[in-house]
């Protein structure tokens, strides 16, 4: 019995800290998407920005935690990487994969010039807070897909 109690109490930090999901950025090109999200299958995203017309592109944030109720209310995360801290205000909408996953996010609209894209093409892991949320965004790919994003979208 000890045996087994040793075995599984030297196994235990193994697990304890092996993330379940990968997180990941990419970029989409056909949908003109950079998304940021685990690889948990029928997971919501962490981050999306989606370009749209005029220079503009809708940043969708905490879709996979829940960011209000989805009804339109006001609300705020902050993220911090390095000695840079950016607070986003927005509005909770119900994400676009709502009926898979009830998920609902900040979602606001930005243009090219706006700080969270200078944010997020740094390199180093990005903190997330906010009343309902508390993450962490890996560098992984992170500066890349957001370069190529900003270019499809904004530099035409």
């Amino acid at each position: 019995m000890k045996l087994i109690a040793l075995a599984a109490a030297a196994l235990l930090p193994m697990f304890a800290t092996q993330p379940a999901f990968a997180f990941k950025w990419i970029y989409l090109r056909e949908a003109k998407e950079l998304i940021g999200s685990t690889s948990e299958e029928e997971g919501d995203t962490d981050f999306r920005a989606t370009c749209r017309a005029g220079g503009k592109a809708e940043i969708g944030i905490g879709a996979a935690e829940g960011i209000g109720t989805g009804e339109g209310e006001l609300v705020s995360v902050t993220l911090t990487a390095s000695a840079q801290t950016l607070t986003i205000d927005g509005h909770s909408r119900k994400s676009p994969n709502f009926e898979m996953t009830a998920g609902v996010e900040l979602r606001t609209e930005v243009d090219a010039k706006d700080a969270v894209f200078r944010l997020l093409g740094e390199s180093g892991a990005i903190r997330v807070s906010g009343k309902t949320i508390k993450a962490t965004w890996p560098a992984n790919g992170r500066a890349a897909a957001t370069r190529a994003f900003v270019k499809a979208c904004f530099q035409r």
